[in-house]
């Protein structure tokens, strides 16, 4: 049975494509260009969270507005565990983040 916590982030990924969309005026997005979209998942590797856990906590609002901010460590690798899965069995694109890594945020 999920969480309450694991149900708000099953609904997450609707909610950011209309987000999105509102922020650009509510354009839809012509089929030349829906081809160029691509979606993938960035999924942490259970050493990264364990590493790493203060700091995406910290950083949790930078790319989306997160419906909660108590999460803890065990239920973050749960949570975790489960989007890795999901990816797996529904074959979705993903990148497995493991190490260290960059991003300049605009």
């Amino acid at each position: 049975m999920l969480t309450a916590q694991m149900q708000n982030l099953r609904n997450i990924s609707g909610r950011l494509l209309k987000d999105a969309i509102s922020r650009l005026g509510g354009k839809r997005f012509f089929p030349e260009e829906q081809q160029q979209i691509k979606y993938v998942c960035l999924i942490f590797s259970r050493k990264y969270v364990e590493t790493h856990f203060e700091d995406i906590v910290r950083f949790e609002n930078v790319i989306e507005k997160r419906l909660f901010s108590d999460i803890n460590l065990k239920e973050m690798l749960k949570v975790n565990d489960y989007n890795l899965e999901q990816c797996i069995s529904r074959n979705f694109n993903y990148i497995l983040i493991d190490d260290a890594y960059h991003i300049d945020c605009v």
